[in-house]
């Protein structure tokens, strides 16, 4: 005998279906962390393109690393990194969009509408995290 169910769960993307790997949270990244990142992605960058990163990002790890990422590769310039940022075409779109899915899914209406404000808005917002 074989049964099948066809009621599918929406799983956490943040937590491994098999219950495997530890759930790490790093706080932001101070201006020594972020320079020292820099230095081992052999990035020269001045003091006005970090501010510029910190502007854009905060010091939010995973962003920073996908930022000096895709600046070592010489993909993009942070000009144009910055320019694309808000848009489908910015490095941060996968990040962007897993926690609008997120807002969405938790039916978090407060959170939700302070998204769609910073998504909405020529200037720049800063949320507690």
């Amino acid at each position: 005998m074989l049964a099948h169910v066809w009621d599918y769960t929406d799983l956490d993307i943040n937590q491994s279906p098999f219950n495997i790997g530890i759930h790490l949270k790093l706080k932001e990244f101070n201006d020594s962390q972020i320079n020292e990142l820099a230095q081992e992605y052999k990035l020269k960058l001045e003091q006005d393109d970090l501010d510029k990163i910190k502007a854009l990002i905060g010091g939010h790890p995973k962003l920073i690393n996908l930022t000096f990422q895709h600046l070592s590769s010489q993909a993009e310039t942070l000009d144009e990194i910055i320019e694309k940022a808000p848009t489908e075409l910015g490095i941060y779109r996968e990040f962007l969009r897993q926690h609008f899915s997120i807002l969405r899914r938790d039916n978090n209406q407060e959170l939700y509408q302070y998204f769609q404000d910073i998504i909405n808005t020529q200037e720049s917002k800063k949320m507690a995290s």
